[in-house]
């Protein structure tokens, strides 16, 4: 302790003025370990008794609870705020896993629009809400989707003081009645929620709601509204950036194809495989074959009477460009056709020659059967692979849950290392779903989610992943070896 009444130098200013005013004769500090947690000020003994060494003894004892008690006090309130942020991820995570199921298969804006809005409405407890979304060729935001707002009509602006900071990179804000801003205005509301959605750093628009409501009445929006809000905006924005990808992909594939229906000149494609994969009307007439004679049928085989013309298509595969021959004979259709024909290797958009793998075998069984035929190419095989271990808690007590649990510890465990060499199998990536009951919703959940991944690998890859000319050609040769 330090004895305030020697009237150390080093204390100055307002402290100085109100430890004289308090008539403070002992300074405590309060340390726990090599923190200091504060400090203890005590003013004199009652008829200005000096302390004893027994009182001095007792301040002691008492600022070493008090110290405890403090660290107690933050240690409660660190825990209080990590069960705070830990309840804000988990409502995070479950908001978000439940709209992105919702919206995996939604790839029209407008519907994205209105998915996400109606359920940021449920989440939050929002009267109103109202999702505008940027356009790129007026400062006017469209409104995409509205709820409650009656028949009111609204035109905003970008330029609005709001719209305009978040223009800027700055999040989402809270308004209430201390604020009086334009957009309260031209709402006619007080207390509005305001978040940006962005996407790969472009603005896409913005979402508001409005009045939140409790059981006590309207209430001001928080932090952990807006956090939650922002949260949900920064899922749809990867939503809606993705639908307005396929939405273009989509539009310039319907254009090709236009294209390649119009074209006097007969013009075959080629996947990686050497597979016809399309083939204009012209190139139909031209080969005199309906298009199910020449689809999915390799060009060596289509062209196997024109050694020249498979020669043409080889060389622009091996130089990776285009090969061009005139007035060379198509034996293919007879022996008085004469053609010119060029050869292109096929590119991606940016004029690349694809070469990656453009597909991806998805397999699996039930776990206590299928341990017997895959499970070993798993842990002992040199492929890494996507693996998802599924099971509904409702088995917990039946073997295929504990399968379930064995093989998730086997996987992430791999073998212990005093093992034979032959018998070693590595720490494996997974993942693990678990359901609450084997449903049709919850199977069609999963559906949903591998399906919205095969869409965005389509995407990735840019491939139409839903064709099956290849399905097709399977049934028709099963034809030629069915007796009825």
């Amino acid at each position: 302790h330090l004895d305030y009444s020697e009237n150390p130098n080093w204390i100055s200013g307002e402290l100085k003025k109100y430890l004289k005013a308090s008539k403070i004769k002992n300074i405590i500090p309060l340390y726990h370990k090599n923190k200091l947690l504060g400090m203890l000020f005590v003013g004199e003994k009652f008829m200005s008794q000096e302390f004893s060494p027994i009182d001095l003894k007792i301040l002691e004892i008492i600022s070493n609870h008090l110290t405890e008690a403090l660290y107690n006090y933050e240690l409660i309130e660190n825990v209080e705020r990590k069960k705070t942020q830990l309840n804000i991820k988990l409502l995070e995570l479950e908001t978000l896993f439940d709209i992105g199921v919702a919206i995996s298969s939604v790839l029209d804006v407008n519907d994205l629009a209105q998915e996400v809005l109606f359920r940021a409405i449920g989440v939050l407890n929002a009267s109103k809400g109202m999702f505008l979304y940027q356009n790129q060729n007026s400062p006017i935001l469209d409104i995409l989707s509205i709820f409650n707002w009656g028949d009111d009509k609204f035109l905003s602006s970008n330029k609005i003081d709001v719209f305009q900071q978040m223009n800027n990179g700055n999040r989402g804000v809270i308004l209430t009645s201390k604020h009086k801003t334009e957009v309260q205005k031209k709402l006619k509301e007080i207390n509005l929620l305001i978040v940006p959605l962005r996407a790969n750093q472009n603005l896409l628009g913005y979402m508001i709601l409005c009045n939140k409501e409790t059981r006590k009445g309207v209430e001001d929006f928080n932090e952990l509204d807006l956090d939650i809000l922002t949260s949900l905006s920064n899922q749809a924005a990867v939503a809606m950036d993705n639908a307005n990808l396929f939405k273009e992909i989509t539009e310039a594939k319907q254009f090709n194809e236009s294209i390649l229906g119009s074209i006097a000149t007969g013009v075959i494609t080629l996947n990686v495989l050497g597979e016809v994969d399309s083939v204009n009307k012209a190139g139909e007439k031209i080969l005199k074959l309906e298009q199910e004679a020449i689809l999915n049928n390799h060009y060596m085989f289509l062209f196997e009477k024109d050694q020249e013309i498979i020669d043409i298509i080889t060389k622009a595969e091996e130089v990776s460009k285009i090969v061009t021959e005139i007035n060379i004979p198509f034996l293919t259709v007879s022996e008085e056709t004469i053609v010119n024909i060029s050869a292109a290797p096929r590119v991606d958009v940016n004029g690349n020659k694809i070469e990656h793998q453009s597909n991806a075998i998805v397999w699996g069984g039930y776990g206590p059967e299928s341990q017997h035929s895959f499970f070993q190419q798993i842990y002992q095989g040199t492929k890494n692979y996507n693996i998802y271990i599924i099971a509904s808690i409702k088995d917990k007590n039946k073997l295929n849950f504990s399968q379930y649990l064995g093989q998730a510890k086997s996987l992430k465990e791999g073998t212990s290392e005093n093992i034979e060499s032959f018998k070693e199998s590595e720490s494996k990536a997974f993942t693990k779903i678990e359901l609450d009951d084997i449903t049709p919703r919850s199977l069609g959940v999963l559906m949903a989610s591998w399906e919205n991944k095969t869409i965005l690998n389509s995407l990735f890859w840019n491939i139409n992943a839903f064709d099956q000319w290849g399905v097709e050609l399977g049934k028709e040769n099963t034809k030629n070896f069915t007796t009825n």
